[in-house]
């Protein structure tokens, strides 16, 4: 499953953040949230053996790649 978006981007900074806590500038946009949207998706992917890919280009998009095994 792949999700993506046309917003903010991340940096490669923020990619490897991802995973423990983290908190996003959200001053743009009047955002607010806690900033484990993406920590969570992540160890749970993790957590059932899957693979959790994410590519993005600053200022234009971000994908999320989630792949789960399949069970037999």
């Amino acid at each position: 499953m792949a999700i993506s978006n046309q917003g903010t981007g991340m940096t490669a900074e923020q990619i490897v953040q991802v995973g423990g806590y983290m908190q996003f500038e959200r001053k743009l946009y009047d955002q607010q949230g806690s900033g484990l949207g993406l920590t969570i998706a992540k160890r749970l992917t993790q957590f059932h053996g899957g693979e959790f890919v994410i590519e993005s280009v600053p200022d234009k998009q971000t994908i999320v790649t989630v792949s789960l095994p399949v069970s037999r």
